[in-house]
């Protein structure tokens, strides 16, 4: 793996988060009803929740979607994960991180794109009243 991709080992499932493609990929493992590779863009990721397990509740994390349906019961979504022993929050904070980072770069292209525009209106306007 290259070094852009973090991998996270919950308990019968791998999550690795890419930067460069910027992406999670959640793999399921048998027996989960949820078995096989899903692959969440980050851009698609509006929410990262995370529970630490203890010694009342099983720990897990959860990737919530601007296109899922958001089921209150992890166990029910594909996106969640269980607690793998390792550093649960660490991992959903940085994945929290890279979403935000990606939508600062697409906001800032947005952003630059509509700056550009509106000084090309403006530019246009100025011409048309020196020429007037």
């Amino acid at each position: 793996m290259s070094s852009s991709v973090v991998t996270y080992r919950g308990l019968g499932s791998v999550v690795s988060l890419d930067l460069a493609d910027g992406t999670v990929t959640i793999e399921h493992g048998p027996p989960s009803e949820h078995t096989g590779r899903w692959v969440v863009p980050l851009l698609e990721i509006e929410d990262v929740l995370y529970r630490e397990r203890s010694v009342e509740h099983e720990g897990w994390g959860q990737l919530r979607t601007v296109t899922g349906q958001h089921p209150d019961e992890p166990a029910l979504d594909p996106y969640a994960f269980r607690n793998g022993g390792e550093q649960l929050k660490t991992f959903c904070v940085l994945i929290s991180m890279a979403v935000t980072h990606a939508r600062m770069g697409v906001e800032g292209r947005a952003a630059r794109a509509v700056i550009g525009q509106e000084m090309s209106s403006i530019r246009d306007m100025l011409g048309r009243l020196r020429r007037d």
